[in-house]
């Protein structure tokens, strides 16, 4: 469950990152990021997204057992789109919409 979780900050992470990088976003304070991971972690506790990124997670690592970063580089490929699919328009408080994220 810890390497679950880590993977669910790691996307979060990615999201407001890719998100701050390619739209203009209003200011990002500590708060509001807390608020935005809060809701992304409270989405993916669905367990049908749990196997979704599970099945992600066992995929890379399957075809890339030795070599760490192509593993990571693999994961995220296929988790930043699932990401932003299942936060959807959750964000649009903040700005962040599927237009533009």
């Amino acid at each position: 469950q810890a390497a679950f979780f880590s993977v669910h900050f790691q996307v979060c992470a990615l999201l407001i990152l890719t998100c701050s990088l390619t739209m203009a976003l209003p200011t990002l304070t500590p708060e509001v990021v807390a608020k935005m991971v809060d809701k992304a972690h409270e989405a993916l506790q669905d367990d049908a997204t749990k196997k979704k990124v599970q099945d992600i997670l066992d995929s890379a690592k399957e075809k890339e057992p030795e070599d760490s970063a192509k593993r990571q580089m693999l994961m995220m490929q296929e988790i930043m789109p699932l990401a932003q699919s299942i936060v959807g328009d959750s964000w649009a408080e903040w700005g962040v919409t599927g237009e533009n994220a």
